[in-house]
């Protein structure tokens, strides 16, 4: 694995999203008969870009904030960053299996984008906590990743 990559991959902040590329990057090694380095750093290129353009560290770090009163919401907050890395993830193999720049693997999402960047943008210049707005986030973030392949 290059040096660069291992140390963006050793930061202890993504530790969760280690194991999607992992798994991810070996799948990808043996369907697309890749090298590993191709397939390690191709994915997580692939994924770091598009967790930052669609601003999700911000969003991670909202949905992380939101005070939890009961197991339910606990559950709840766990499957929705899961679901994040699954999504991020899968986007992140698409870009490799179709080799085109990130911008056009997500134009046919283009009008979902600019909502996602509203939404986003809300939540986190209103502090928003609410269980409700996340789950309006996910399936706006889940519609993307349908349109992205």
């Amino acid at each position: 694995v290059p040096a660069e990559l291992a140390e963006l991959l050793a930061m202890p902040e993504d530790m969760f999203s280690q194991l999607g590329i992992v798994q991810q990057a070996t799948a990808s090694q043996n369907a697309l008969a890749l090298s590993n380095d191709e397939a390690f750093g191709g994915l997580a290129v692939n994924y770091y870009r598009l967790k930052s353009q669609l601003n999700l560290d911000g969003f991670i770090k909202a949905l992380a904030a939101i005070p939890i009163t009961n197991n339910w919401q606990s559950q709840v907050r766990d499957n929705y960053m899961l679901e994040i890395e699954q999504t991020l993830s899968h986007m992140a193999y698409v870009a490799l299996t179709q080799s085109q720049p990130l911008a056009q693997l997500l134009n046919p999402a283009n009008d979902l984008l600019s909502r996602w960047a509203e939404l986003t943008a809300e939540i986190e210049q209103l502090g928003l906590k609410d269980f409700a707005v996340f789950a309006v986030a996910m399936a706006l973030l889940g519609e993307i990743a349908k349109r992205v392949g």
